[in-house]
């Protein structure tokens, strides 16, 4: 069993079973969740006792609702890193990964393989940048710091689009898994929990 806590103390903890990761867990369900409920994070913050120098930290966080934390942490075991966090007085709860090594072997791979669409792709692929410049350490620079500042303040809520930009057209449609007589799809839609985990056609 495992023990959920919540943030607020006065709350009392609950335990559920320890999931079992199906052979035929979707993963195109968690791109698609990703693609509702997820930040690709850039935290940019001053060093301790510096006036110019700065320390960049990457997250991929993923929230969902405390009735559906046994998929969260089935998503957890499919990627083998990362940390689920008390549960929030709203009810939420988040999935961080912040190690920058499974970031990059992990996360992103995941990510490249099983595309998300629409905005959240354009914070993603932002997202692959900062994490090329810090893998080569270019951070360290001053110029190579400034670029994951601009890379970061186009990002999210403060991205720009153009007046005839269409979410739908990073991804095209084709590029969803066809196997044999299984559609392994994904439905998830922002603010309601998963509408369709699989859908099984029959002869």
């Amino acid at each position: 069993m495992i023990t959920i806590n919540y943030k607020n103390n006065s709350l009392s903890s609950f335990e559920i079973p320890i999931p079992f990761l199906p052979y035929n867990f979707l993963l195109w369900f968690v791109t698609g969740h990703a693609g509702a409920e997820s930040c690709f994070f850039i935290r940019i913050a001053k060093r301790n006792n510096k006036t110019t120098d700065f320390v960049v930290t990457l997250r991929f966080i993923l929230c969902i609702n405390v009735v559906n934390i046994q998929l969260l942490y089935l998503i957890q075991k499919y990627f083998g890193c990362g940390i689920i966090m008390p549960i929030h007085e709203s009810g939420k709860v988040e999935y961080i990964v912040s190690n920058f090594d499974s970031i990059k072997n992990i996360i992103i791979p995941h990510f490249q393989l099983y595309k998300l669409r629409g905005t959240k792709y354009l914070n993603f692929c932002d997202w692959v940048k900062a994490t090329e410049i810090i893998s080569n350490e270019e951070h360290l620079t001053k110029e190579g710091m400034n670029k994951i500042i601009s890379i970061k303040s186009e990002m999210n809520r403060s991205r720009k689009y153009p007046t005839n930009y269409q979410p739908n057209y990073t991804i095209p449609f084709t590029s969803f898994l066809y196997s044999s007589h299984k559609f392994n799809h994904f439905v998830a839609v922002k603010k309601l929990t998963i509408l369709v985990l699989r859908v099984k056609l029959e002869d």
